[in-house]
């Protein structure tokens, strides 16, 4: 499932007269710290240690998904704290929704984990994986009625929209088209019950932050133009070409999915399955999606090994994504040490390699954890999900990350910012003065995508990517799609060095950036509940 990653374009994807009146989800419960291994404590606060490392304090961070949002004008929801979502089920006449749709909406969306009798609701989902860092409530109103067939609205109005910059249509982007559904659906909402939405507006910028739309039709089997890309699932914002409203806010950022995607692997009536809004919610705190788009250019395929939340639907988010949302205080090498982390299933364990580490999500570094088959990695690790599975295996986890970032003033004709310069580690640092510095003139995106055609001109062709598995066989299998498996993990006795694992790097003898890798890593020990890690500096 794909995401706009920016207001402006819509990218293509791959592999929501009723009266209308709330209905809370206070009654189901988010699973209490007794339930949640506590993520790292923040106590530690960028402390550094005299054994050669420091554990940060990633609240500090001077830049995050949010704070790029908010530069752009176009914020992803907050990822920590409480977060409040507005829920519409969108109905056509000729796909009524059922009384137990409807339940099943309100279940595998706020839930308990056993009431899905699958496996997670979106709200016990990111509970647990957050370590209890987050809280999503939720708002449900009644169907908002959009049309009596779905074929029918799309035929009357594909041809409406027109795009500011090549007079596209909708029958061009009918992913677009589901926007004419969250206007009237939350004016709807508002003269109903008479909520101005504020309390879905949280940095009071006029936009509600987050709509949720679950629309009645099944969905396409495929993905063809027109009317079929409207079934699928995807999230998009709008907010750079609709003007906000502070007294009442209007809506943008959302996501749109079937309900069929809550009974696709299993059977209707014996539970109800929240992978698609799971990933499609990891848009919405700003993550993009991790593989290959495949639209003829595909270098690696599977770059980041598809076990992940935000690569193939399945599992738990990836380190990297928990570091980006503001879940886990990494250690940070600096010199000779050793390191012992418990497995990120249960505790935000993580560990950043790198030249010099700029705080942020947005760098090139490695990050490590220890990948155990339990808790929401479990179920897709002991039997495949959608033909993917996660390895059924503990060890430990390597990416390499490359998330720069790009200035630039406009857009190319396929979406890609056009610029000539990437953000420097100190304007990062500085992100308040860069941000007063370049307000209003430039756009900041990440230059670096898996999705490898949209990358910057800036990187094209150089094979990076922004979230590349190492694998501990020191052979590149995700450049023909493989998965990753229990042989990518490292074991005790393994060792890396950028030398031995060239393969995983397009420059072979530094990062992507020009930099060296100055330190060697011996895996002392590694068990499902510990994994013991030397740091030596190369001279």
């Amino acid at each position: 499932m794909k995401v706009g990653r920016f207001p402006l374009i819509l990218l293509p994807l791959v592999l929501v007269s009723c009266t209308i009146s709330p209905r809370s989800s206070s009654s189901s419960t988010v699973p209490s710290s007794s339930q949640i291994s506590s993520g790292p404590s923040s106590s530690s606060s960028s402390s550094v240690d005299d054994k050669g490392y420091h554990k940060q304090d990633i609240s500090e961070a001077p830049l995050n998904f949010f704070k790029l949002g908010q530069f752009n004008n176009d914020p992803a929801l907050p990822s920590v704290g409480n977060v409040k979502c507005l829920v519409v089920p969108i109905e056509f006449g000729d796909y009524p929704f059922t009384e137990n749709n409807l339940s099943d909406i309100e279940t595998a969306i706020a839930g308990s984990s056993e009431e899905t009798h699958y496996w997670e609701s979106l709200r016990s989902f990111y509970a647990k994986s957050s370590y209890g860092r987050l809280n999503m409530e939720f708002v449900f109103s009644d169907p908002y009625l959009v049309s009596t067939s779905v074929r029918s609205w799309y035929n009357v109005h594909k041809y409406e929209y027109t795009d500011e910059r090549q007079d596209e249509t909708y029958e061009d982007y009918p992913e677009k088209l589901p926007q004419l559904a969250l206007e009237g659906a939350i004016k709807a909402y508002k003269e109903k019950t008479h909520d101005d939405c504020k309390q879905f507006d949280m940095d009071g910028d006029g936009f509600i932050d987050a709509v949720i739309m679950i629309y009645s039709q099944d969905h396409s089997t495929g993905q063809g133009s027109g009317y079929d890309r409207i079934a699928w699932a995807y999230q998009y914002s709008d907010q750079r070409q609709i003007k906000g409203n502070i007294a009442s806010p209007v809506g943008s950022r959302y996501f749109w999915a079937s309900k069929d995607f809550f009974y696709d692997h299993i059977t209707q009536g014996q539970g109800v399955d929240s992978h698609t809004l799971i990933h499609e919610m990891g848009h919405i705190f700003g993550a993009e999606d991790y593989y290959n788009y495949g639209q003829g250019i595909d270098e690696i395929a599977q770059p980041a090994g598809g076990a992940i939340m935000m690569d193939q639907n399945i599992c738990d988010h990836d380190i990297f994504t928990k570091l980006a949302y503001g879940w886990v205080d990494p250690y940070v090498v600096t010199g000779d040490c050793t390191l012992e982390i418990e497995p990120s299933s249960t505790k935000g364990d993580a560990i950043i390699l790198g030249s010099d580490w700029n705080g942020t999500c947005y760098d090139e570094f490695i990050i490590m954890e220890l990948y155990s088959p339990t808790e929401l990695n479990e179920k897709d690790a002991r039997a495949a999900y959608g033909g993917h599975k996660g390895p059924n295996d503990f060890g430990v986890r390597m990416y390499h990350v490359d998330n720069r970032l790009q200035k630039g003033r406009e857009f190319d004709e396929i979406g890609r910012l056009s610029g000539t310069d990437l953000l420097t580690d100190q304007e990062i640092v500085d992100w308040e003065k860069t941000a007063k510095k370049y307000g209003n003139t430039v756009y900041v995106l990440p230059a670096i995508t898996n999705t490898i055609q949209y990358d910057s001109a800036l990187v094209e062709g150089q094979g990076y990517e922004l979230l590349q598995l190492i694998q501990a066989g020191k052979t590149n299998t995700t450049r023909t799609g493989a998965s990753m498996s229990e042989y990518d993990l490292f074991k005790t006795n393994d060792e890396f060095s950028l030398a031995t694992y060239s393969e995983f790097f397009p420059n072979r003898t530094t990062f992507n950036c020009g930099d060296a890798l100055p330190f060697s890593v011996h895996f002392d020990e590694v068990t499902a509940n510990k994994a013991t890690i030397s740091f030596a500096k190369i001279a």
